[in-house]
């Protein structure tokens, strides 16, 4: 796991450059930045980009942790093997709770 907030030479990184650096790593982007991040996602799939899957928690703020491993952890459960990840994106929100 790596996440940026932990990293101060990735603050300030442009959207694009923490996705490609998610793609070389060969890592699961989770992001909370639903407002860019599904062009961002179109845009790599128009330019028959691969990436390794990109996970985005609706309907949480960040400081509702539980709520937001819950969100998540219902996204890995629905696709459980990485490879199932390539190429694809998933938007999980409260109504998809268990």
């Amino acid at each position: 796991m790596l996440a940026l907030d932990e990293h101060r030479d990735l603050e300030g990184v442009a959207d694009t450059e923490v996705f490609g650096l998610a793609v070389r790593e060969d890592r699961i982007l989770i992001t909370h930045n639903v407002q860019d991040f599904p062009d961002i996602l179109r845009q790599w799939a128009e330019a028959g980009r691969e990436h390794a899957g990109c996970i985005i928690p609706v309907g949480a703020q960040l400081d509702q942790f539980g709520l937001l491993i819950r969100l998540i952890q219902t996204a890995l459960d629905r696709l459980p093997d990485q490879q199932e990840w390539v190429n694809r994106s998933m938007q999980v929100g409260r109504s998809d709770l268990p």
